[in-house]
């Protein structure tokens, strides 16, 4: 039998080892594409819940330009229609009305059996700088969310609120400084919010917000316009009326009826790690 060269011994030992290593990485995908894959359709479901919710906001403003122009035309002294466009205009309204009746109609099974949405949030204990309910408070009351949210059958909110470059404020103006700074954020949030919303205080530098039985798209519209709020606002500090750049990070997700409080803390925070690391003064959902 000839000896093997040593070429021959490498080349061999490669094949081998290009092997191993290819049953190591489909074994590893495979295992890895079992633990992921609920994880990735829940975060499909929640993107097209968003995009869903803006599409329908998108048709609704359409179909109210189409209402405000057909509106003009038919003031005008020059209505009528051409014999071959009438009849166009005939099917085109026909056709309309059988979508928008459909579109508007619900089940009456499903009326019958819907459970209204309803939440009384606990207050609990208050945070002692701005007043609002602490972490602890935040805990129950996502709770009570989410199970409203199954009762019903409905969609909520949950966006967290960070202060930006919190502790070098401090160095820079002192603790004092900031807290009057914190307050005044506190405040704008609470004045961007509806009083169905509730304000918790979280962290130090952190608020989160529940906006319960808000559809996705309309959730993300009112996080983003308390980012807003606190971008566009100037604040001042009392004692030098020094103006003073404040914003804030914001991380959002959208709560389903089957997810757990855990699931939800862990997507927002990483929304609101994502917008920090990305700049800050951002609003990023997950």
């Amino acid at each position: 039998m000839p000896a093997i060269t040593n070429d021959q011994f490498s080349l061999w030992a490669a094949l081998v080892a290009g092997l191993l290593s290819l049953l190591v990485a489909s074994g590893t995908g495979f295992l890895l594409g079992l633990w992921l894959a609920p994880w990735w359709q829940r975060r499909q479901f929640r993107r097209a819940l968003h995009d869903l919710s803006i599409w329908q906001n998108k048709l609704l403003v359409e179909l109210e330009q189409v209402e405000s122009k057909c509106e003009w035309a038919s003031r005008q002294a020059l209505r009528q229609f051409p014999i071959d466009r009438l009849s166009r205009l005939e099917r085109v309204r026909n056709r309309l009305v059988a979508s928008l009746e459909t579109l508007a109609t619900i089940p009456a099974e499903r009326a019958r059996n819907a459970i209204p949405f309803h939440v009384e949030w606990i207050t609990g204990t208050a945070d002692p700088l701005s007043g609002l309910p602490n972490r602890a408070s935040f805990d129950q009351n996502l709770k009570l969310l989410l199970g409203a949210g199954q009762a019903a059958n409905t969609v909520s909110g949950v966006v967290f609120v960070k202060m930006d470059r919190y502790e070098s404020g401090i160095k820079r103006y002192g603790q004092a400084a900031v807290d009057q700074l914190w307050q005044r954020l506190v405040t704008l949030v609470i004045r961007a919010s509806r009083d169905a919303d509730l304000i918790c205080q979280i962290e130090r530098d952190t608020l989160a917000v529940l906006l319960p039985n808000l559809a996705a798209g309309v959730a993300w519209e009112r996080a983003e316009s308390i980012r807003e709020t606190i971008r566009t606002h100037h604040f001042l500090l009392e004692e030098t009326s020094q103006e003073v750049v404040v914003t804030a990070s914001s991380g959002f997700t959208t709560c389903l009826p089957e997810d757990d409080p855990e699931d939800v803390i862990s997507r927002v925070q990483k929304a609101l790690l994502r917008a920090e690391s990305q700049g800050r003064n951002r609003l990023e959902a997950e």
